[in-house]
């Protein structure tokens, strides 16, 4: 049975809750999208692109214009870096480095209300419409207390529709879950659309 709530979906399987993000995702749900007091999904700016610094994960702020997403404050350039919710999924829109030598880089935060152990599933295309270096999408963990982060995995998917994401973690009290699409290489951009995405928790 689904029930959603404030844009977000929780189903009860076998006394585990699956967490499925929202598919419309405006200036007015807010960024982080809030459900009764405890952040849920947030969109950050990683610059510069170092995962290990937590003040380099930034909310992003509501775009409108040429693009109605989420995006840089600062930093971006050509429009990316971007992040929005539609009925395909999560898109993420991304640019590798340019003379600065820093990608604009889209995370997906998911923030638990529990902690305990979680899985992520989803399927990941991927369309290059600039440059062909390859790209890449790291899950990893925060700590918001201590700012530590650890990596979970680092996927390499193919510019193609149809790679296959799936990781397992466990995650204490006060940590977050990112999902960070980027391009390493310099003069490439790309599109990724996460579908299907799945997290599984207590």
């Amino acid at each position: 049975m689904r029930c959603t709530l404030l844009s977000i979906s929780v189903i009860a399987v076998l006394g585990s809750a699956e967490f499925a993000p929202p598919q419309t995702w405006t200036q007015r749900s807010g960024n982080p999208l809030v459900q009764a007091g405890q952040a849920a999904w947030r969109f950050d700016q990683v610059w510069p692109a170092k995962f290990t610094n937590p003040a380099n994960f930034v909310p992003m702020v509501w775009q409108t214009g040429r693009h109605t997403s989420w995006g840089a404050a600062e930093h971006g350039f050509g429009g990316q870096p971007t992040g929005s919710a539609n009925k395909d999924g999560i898109v993420f829109s991304v640019r590798g480095p340019r003379t600065d030598a820093q990608p604009c880089m889209t995370a997906l935060a998911f923030i638990p209300a529990k902690a305990g152990n979680y899985q992520v599933s989803g399927v990941l295309d991927v369309s290059r419409w600039e440059g062909q270096n390859a790209v890449a999408f790291t899950i990893l963990r925060r700590n918001v207390a201590n700012g530590l982060v650890a990596m979970v995995q680092e996927c390499k998917p193919e510019a193609k529709a149809g790679n296959a994401i799936a990781a397992s973690t466990a995650l204490a009290a006060g940590e977050e879950l990112f999902l960070v699409a980027s391009v390493p290489g310099f003069n490439t951009a790309a599109v990724m659309t996460l579908r299907d995405l799945r997290i599984v928790g207590p």
